[in-house]
């Protein structure tokens, strides 16, 4: 009923014949599962993502016309899709003064004091003809460390600006260690799948650099193997140290979030790593990995089908993804990988 009433709705805002479509390439795709053809598989899916893309653009020009949305639009006729980077770490990390730094004038409040930016903000900024908008969130503490209500709410705030984001700055304080609560915003990025970049703010501050970065490395692998991988930059939000790194770097890892590979190339990369390193036993049987597709972009998510999903061991997906990685470089990205028990057409 709830989906009927969504179509409903679609419809009477001119959608129904292009939300038809997703559902139904969406409804293909799901039953071309049994069939075992990975080339199907994709091709459905490739349609119903279209369809899903197409409905996102409808929606987005039938809401109203407002300053921020005209701002790119009326002197960009060839406009690409806005590029969303949001600031996040602990208080007073110096996530706005970066922030001042990258638009060139003082458009958040700064100050010494810990807790200035109680909110979310959101900023259109063009750089080398790529379109970004830029958040700034509120420090998120400890949760035992927050007193008040409101700061609740701010957090949250900030929680929810990390599920809307394409790619999370994750600012650090440099001549701080990086401690359980860093660690923990890191954790959240990945968890819901967005693309991560460390900023080591602060840099000028510190003597002995080298010292300090190989700390920092050695605590990531200790600590949070996951987040290796993800793409570290040294700032400074007072001097303007590594200013255009965060832009570059945002590019090029966005372009590898939304990344889609072909499933010959996949499965001919698959079937070298199974040759190479083939999964282990688990019962006295093997595990047989028949083949692996790729199911959505925004993080890359992957479905490997096999006999025994449940006694494949965690650390051989990890090898895996570990591979994927490193194979098509995905450095900087989440990556997911699923498994999926291959049905029986005969049963």
């Amino acid at each position: 009923q709830a989906e009927a009433g969504i179509r409903d709705a679609q419809e009477s805002r001119g959608l129904g014949d292009v939300y038809k479509r997703q559902y139904k390439y969406q409804q293909l795709a799901k039953d071309a599962q049994s069939s075992g053809d990975p080339v199907l598989i994709e091709n459905y899916l490739q349609h119903a993502e279209h369809y899903s893309r197409r409905l996102a653009e409808i929606n987005h020009k039938s809401q109203p016309v407002t300053e921020s949305s005209t701002k790119i639009e009326d002197n960009n006729s060839s406009k690409k899709s806005s590029i969303k980077i949001t600031f996040i770490g602990k208080p007073n990390t110096g996530k706005s003064t970066l922030i001042n730094k990258l638009l060139g004038y003082n458009r958040m409040i700064t100050s010494s004091l810990s807790g200035t930016t109680h909110d979310s903000i959101e900023m259109d900024f063009v750089w080398k003809n790529y379109e970004f908008t830029i958040v700034d969130t509120a420090g998120m503490r400890k949760k035992s460390k927050i007193k008040e209500e409101l700061e609740y709410k701010f957090v949250g705030s900030s929680l929810q600006a990390i599920k809307l984001t394409n790619i999370a700055v994750l600012v650090l304080d440099s001549s701080e260690e990086l401690n359980k609560q860093d660690l923990s915003i890191a954790r959240w990025v990945i968890e819901e799948g967005r693309a991560l970049i460390l900023c080591l703010n602060k840099w000028d501050l510190i003597q002995e650099k080298q010292k300090t970065f190989n700390k920092l490395l050695s605590r990531l692998n200790r600590s949070l193997p996951n987040m290796t991988h993800s793409k570290i930059l040294k700032t400074s939000g007072k001097l303007g140290l590594g200013i255009d790194n965060i832009f570059e770097v945002a590019i090029e890892v966005y372009n590898k979030w939304n990344r889609r590979l072909q499933t010959s190339a996949l499965n001919n990369w698959f079937g070298k790593v199974l040759e190479e390193h083939p999964p282990p036993m688990s019962g006295g049987k093997r595990i047989k990995l028949q083949y692996i597709s790729q199911v959505k972009s925004r993080p890359p998510t992957y479905i490997i089908f096999c006999n025994n999903p449940d006694g494949l061991p965690v650390s051989y997906i990890r090898y895996l993804t570990s591979k994927l990685r490193e194979n098509f470089n995905f450095e900087g990205v989440p990556l997911r990988i699923n498994l999926r028990k291959k049905k029986n057409p005969y049963v």
